[in-house]
């Protein structure tokens, strides 16, 4: 079965980091750096899991929750992950709201973050 991942991170070395480890298990990873970046990848077939981290850079503040709308808009079967430093109360129920079906606080092993993402695809 091929597993596609949509990954949406604005620090670039995370990024590249995480679907480094994501490719090495499996996974064919679409990676987009900004808000703009993930509408037109969720447009790309086949999507298996998103994960977004929840604060995207450039003054997007929590442009990641906007995603999350629109991932689960387009996409109402595939399980939405939102990473978030700070994952407040609150925080976590607006992702809830947005369509995430998790939401992981930061900092947390990647390791952690592949448990769920197995568990959920």
């Amino acid at each position: 079965m091929n597993r596609r991942m949509l990954l949406v991170e604005s620090l670039e070395s995370t990024l590249f980091a995480m679907q480094d480890y994501f490719e090495g298990r499996g996974f064919e990873v679409l990676r987009a750096r900004s808000r703009t970046e993930a509408e037109a990848a969720l447009l790309q077939p086949e999507i298996t899991i998103v994960l977004i981290d929840v604060r995207l850079a450039n003054g997007e503040g929590h442009g990641g929750i906007d995603v999350a709308k629109s991932a689960r808009a387009r996409r109402p079967e595939t399980p939405i992950v939102l990473l978030a430093w700070y994952a407040t109360p609150e925080l976590q129920e607006e992702g809830r709201q947005s369509g995430a079906d998790v939401v992981i606080e930061r900092p947390c092993r990647l390791g952690e973050i592949a448990e769920i993402v197995e568990r959920l695809c």
